[in-house]
């Protein structure tokens, strides 16, 4: 399977897992179930769909994926799983660590390409407990023994556990993961969000799309106007949630839904985000419009919902005319 992608917000996918099970109202029309259904027997699989009691048992390890990144030159965005959901029930946290333990490898050996991972998922809970439920050098450790097995390093008398040691204080949490929730309304946010923000991470983001919804984060940092950098050796930095030591969203991308059985987003949904990211400088990218334009912006924008199907190229991705492309500022080598 290809790594390049279309994906606007990255440069790679990492599909060490592929399949799922729907959760939400979000999955209804899920794209990679669509990808799966088309592509099944070519890869080897008999497709069967994403939903019903037996949905679960469409997901599949990929094992022979796990060393890719490691062999990539340049250092990239990498989105993991955008065929299914990293931390879904049925991938064991064994395969979890040798995932990490690849990632934590292409942040420590200098002859690796520095990868930022950007990982989403619907399943907060399950990520929550996956960090939090080991204390983090025995996570780290575990990262690095899992390993063992896929990283080999230059001095053939030097195993990367034992190489991992002088960093184990160092890489927590890993600074080249960003860790996001989907949120497509606001039931999502309000159920998601929480969870996301409770885990260890040094990137939070949210991916609202398809955005089927208006959605309120005033009850979020830094979207609550409360101080958060309280404590900062270079002092308090209101609207920098960049780098906040306490817990903060860094990042919101928002778009609309495609494909033949796509549901419109209503321009105020999209506005009202823009501008709850702006009052609070947390970036914000917009990918796309989706299969739906507005007729006429002025009477979409307030209490009419007229929109006109163009298809997704052609509904584009501007927004008040221009594009928004807006990334959280972050350094990603190592000390």
């Amino acid at each position: 399977m290809s790594v390049s992608t279309a994906i606007e917000w990255t440069d790679a996918t990492w599909n060490v897992v592929t399949g799922c099970s729907k959760v939400s109202e979000g999955c209804r029309h899920c794209y990679a179930e669509t990808v799966d259904r088309r592509f099944a027997q070519k890869w080897g699989h008999e497709f069967k769909p994403w939903t019903g009691p037996n949905a679960a048992h469409n997901v599949r390890l990929h094992p022979e994926r796990l060393t890719m990144p490691l062999h990539w030159r340049k250092p990239r965005k990498v989105f993991v799983n955008s065929m299914s959901d990293l931390f879904h029930e049925q991938v064991p946290d064994n395969f979890l660590d040798e995932v990490f333990g690849v990632i934590l490898a292409c942040r420590l050996l200098e002859n690796r390409p520095d990868h930022v991972f950007q990982i989403l998922t619907k399943r907060p809970r399950r990520m929550l407990a996956y960090f939090t439920k080991r204390r983090p050098d025995e996570l780290v450790r575990a990262w690095a023994q899992a390993a063992n097995r896929n990283v080999a390093l230059d001095d053939p008398d030097v195993i990367f556990s034992e190489y991992t040691e002088a960093y184990v204080d160092r890489v927590w949490p890993l600074p080249n993961v960003w860790l996001g929730v989907s949120v497509e309304n606001q039931q999502a946010a309000d159920e998601r969000i929480p969870l996301l923000l409770q885990t260890p991470a040094a990137v939070r983001f949210l991916s609202c799309e398809p955005l089927l919804g208006p959605v309120d984060l005033s009850e979020f940092k830094p979207f609550d106007g409360e101080c958060y950098c309280q404590g900062r050796p270079d002092g308090c930095k209101p609207g920098k949630a960049v780098g906040c030591p306490e817990n903060a969203i860094d990042w919101v991308i928002v778009g609309g839904e495609s494909g033949p059985n796509a549901r419109p987003m209503h321009p105020g949904w999209v506005e009202s985000l823009r501008d709850q990211c702006q009052a609070v400088g947390v970036p914000f990218f917009f990918k796309q419009w989706g299969e739906f334009v507005p007729v006429d912006w002025v009477r979409a924008s307030s209490s009419g919902f007229p929109m006109r199907r163009v298809g997704k190229k052609a509904a584009g991705r501007m927004l008040d005319g221009r594009t928004w492309d807006e990334y959280p500022e972050v350094r990603v080598h190592a000390e």
